[in-house]
């Protein structure tokens, strides 16, 4: 299930970023790259915003990685 994600959501990127440089000046792996990275922050944000609001809960069990440390 992952493998597919991970294809499909590289697919998304570079179909975007041809689409992206078709009407601009700028060269294609500048939007690729651009587009990913933005993908892979808001993953980081949403892993981090879960995180803490699963601490802020009263009597919320330990994630994996608090059990883990």
């Amino acid at each position: 299930m992952s493998l597919a994600l991970s294809v499909l959501l590289a697919f998304g990127a570079a179909w975007l970023g041809l689409t992206a440089a078709y009407y601009s000046p700028y060269p294609l792996g500048f939007f690729v790259t651009s587009i990913a990275f933005a993908g892979y922050l808001l993953a980081l944000g949403r892993r981090s915003l879960r995180e803490v609001l699963s601490r802020s809960r009263v009597g919320a069990a330990p994630t994996a990685r608090e059990v883990a440390v």
